[in-house]
C-alpha cells in the first residue's frame, strides 16, 4: 500500500498524520475536500490504518522489534 503511494498521496497521509481533519488537509493543501477524500482513498489510508495493528502484533508475535520510525530491520 504505501510503496505504491504517489506524492498527492503521501501529501494527504502526512497532513492527516499530523492530526488534521480532511476539511483542515484540504485548506493546508490547497485543494478541496471532495480531493483529499479522493486522494486518501487512491492511497489507501483508511486500509493503512485498519492494517497497522495487525501488522504490529504479527511483528510483536514474530519476536521481531521495530525502531521508532515503524519499520521493521530486515534479517
Amino acid at each position: 500500500m504505501v510503496r505504491r503511494r504517489s506524492e498527492a498521496g503521501w501529501q494527504v497521509a502526512d497532513a492527516l498524520a499530523g492530526g488534521a481533519t480532511r476539511r483542515e488537509a484540504a485548506r493546508a493543501l490547497a485543494i478541496s475536500p471532495q480531493a483529499v477524500s479522493q486522494r486518501a482513498a487512491v492511497a489507501m489510508l483508511d486500509e493503512e490504518a485498519a492494517a497497522r495493528p495487525l501488522a504490529a502484533r504479527l511483528v510483536t508475535d514474530a519476536g521481531v522489534e521495530s525502531d521508532p520510525s515503524g519499520t521493521v530491520p530486515s534479517s
